[in-house]
């Protein structure tokens, strides 16, 4: 019996003011085939441990695409950004609790604002906090 390897024929990169929730749907909807992965503009860990987003559905939809969770949750991903493990642990274990499959750690972005706030690109000069970030984020 043959097995069937599913493809993603494209993957929509994190992109500041681009992929936001509408535009990951109207994405969704021009492509109902299930055959690309979304990802969602990078969310400060701290939005769900400081900042309650999550308690907050108008909030919660500005930053999440809730509705593409519902059937298409296996190829939404959903980027956060943070220098915490324990940040990131909270914002991980409230993502899985609004159904969230996939949660990527933003170590590549070289903003200046994101710099400052010592997470993005800059972890890369600090790898023993990514890998307690990722080990926090995998508990």
């Amino acid at each position: 019996m043959a097995t069937l390897v599913r493809r993603l024929r494209t993957s929509v990169a994190p992109m500041i003011d681009v992929t936001d929730p509408y535009f990951l749907r109207l994405t969704r909807l021009i492509s109902p085939f299930g055959n690309h992965q979304l990802w969602t503009e990078m969310i400060h860990a701290n939005a769900f441990s400081r900042g309650r987003i999550h308690l907050d559905p108008v909030k919660l939809a500005q930053n999440l695409p809730l509705r593409e969770l519902e059937d298409f949750a296996d190829n939404v991903v959903v980027q956060i950004g943070s220098s915490s493990p324990q940040d990131a642990h909270e914002a991980v274990d409230t993502l899985v609790k609004l159904g969230v499959r996939n949660i990527n750690l933003n170590c590549g972005c070289p903003s200046r604002n994101v710099q400052m706030g010592a997470f993005g690109a800059v972890l890369m000069k600090t790898p023993t906090v990514v890998a307690d970030i990722v080990s926090a984020m995998s508990e």
